[in-house]
């Protein structure tokens, strides 16, 4: 199945053009050892929170971290 998204005019003066979106062959997934990685970034985190120091990853980027294992059903590991 494929979709095709009218795009508007840019503002270079093209014209319209359409974008064609089609799933996936083969379906992605997670690199092996994903849940332990994040979960090593995670405590590096807390850890610098614990020592008062200030954390080399962001905010917007550790909160990324527990959506992405709490979707990938890890979340029982990180509470």
């Amino acid at each position: 199945q494929t979709y095709i998204i009218n795009t508007m005019k840019l503002s270079t003066g093209s014209s319209n053009q359409k974008l064609s979106i089609k799933p996936f062959k083969q379906l992605p997934t997670l690199p092996t050892n994903y849940d332990i990685d994040i979960w090593n970034k995670l405590k590096k985190a807390l850890d610098d929170v614990k020592e008062k120091k200030a954390s080399e990853i962001s905010k917007e980027e550790l909160y990324q971290y527990v959506e992405n294992l709490c979707i990938h059903k890890f979340s029982s590991k990180i509470y």
